[in-house]
Order: structure tokens, then sequence, then C-alpha cells
């Protein structure tokens, strides 16, 4: 779920002063719709957020991959109580853990793809989308191209493809 997402339903959940909760639908391997949903409220899952940002490494990521463990599975029978969920240090860390190292994984994919491909920096994401399926999002790597760019790892210049420094 993008950043900018939670945010904006944080200000929701303000502004008409009632618990916002956020819902997901499980799929099988082939994309089809099972019959179970998984929610979280808002006000846990920016808790969760603001936990995790608390590690400056994370400033750069903008899709949140909420663990499961945090997620009310819901069958037959929904329910909207406000629970507490333990954001526990050893649950934080290796949420932190793993979105590095996606955007690790990112950021050399940048690299491989910009050193065998021509690619303008306004299609990278699309590309890189296509080639991962579906693992990242255009502005994950919108994110991490800019990164690259800003560390002088990427060269960028206005209508020129992108090339490794």
């Amino acid at each position: 779920m993008f950043i900018s997402e939670i945010n904006a339903l944080l200000e929701l959940q303000k502004s008409v002063q009632m618990q916002v909760w956020i819902a997901f639908i499980e799929r099988d391997e082939n994309e089809d719709l099972k019959d179970c949903f998984h929610f979280i409220s808002i006000s846990n899952l920016y808790k969760f957020l603001e936990e995790i940002q608390k590690d400056n490494s994370f400033q750069q990521i903008k899709v949140l991959r909420i663990p499961n463990q945090f997620l009310k599975k819901i069958g037959k029978k929904i329910s909207f109580s406000v629970s507490h969920v333990d954001f526990s240090p050893k649950i934080i860390q290796k949420s932190i853990q793993i979105h590095l190292e996606l955007m690790e994984n990112l950021k050399n994919q940048i690299i491989m793809f910009i050193r065998n491909n021509k690619c303008y920096k306004s299609n990278i994401g699309r590309e890189i989308i296509k080639n991962t399926m579906k693992t990242y999002y255009s502005k994950e790597v919108d994110a991490c191209t800019n990164t690259l760019i800003n560390d002088k790892v990427i060269l960028h210049s206005k209508y020129k493809h992108l090339s490794l420094f």
C-alpha cells in the first residue's frame, strides 16, 4: 500500500471522526479471488508505519508491505472491533529488512536494465514492472531511479536515454 494513501486515509479518519478500515481480498496463484477478506484499521497501520519509519534507511520507501500477522482475517462474519496490534521489535526489524532487500534488488534490476537496454527515465517504471511480474510499483521504481541519479550511479539528461556513470 502506498504510504501517501495511508496518510490520506488517516486524514479522512480525522475529518469524519470515525474509524477507517482497509480491506484486502485474498487471491490464489492464478490471481483468482477467494472468499476471504483481511482487514486492518488505518490507526494500527499508521502506528506500524511510525514504528518502521524510525529507522532512517526506510525514508526512501514509498510502498508499505503489510505483514500478514497484522491483518484480521474475516470469513463469514465481519466484526469491526478495534484491537491492539503488537508491533514487536522483531516484526519491525523483519519488515524493515524485507523492504530494504526489495529496494536493493530493485536498484540492481534498474542498473541491469539500463546496462542492457535503451530507456528514457519516463519509461523505466513501466519496463521494470513488466519485467518483474508486478513485484514493484511505478512510484517505487521512480523513487529508486531518482536515488540512483542523485547518488550519481545513473546519468540522466533530458531527451536522452538513461546511462550508467
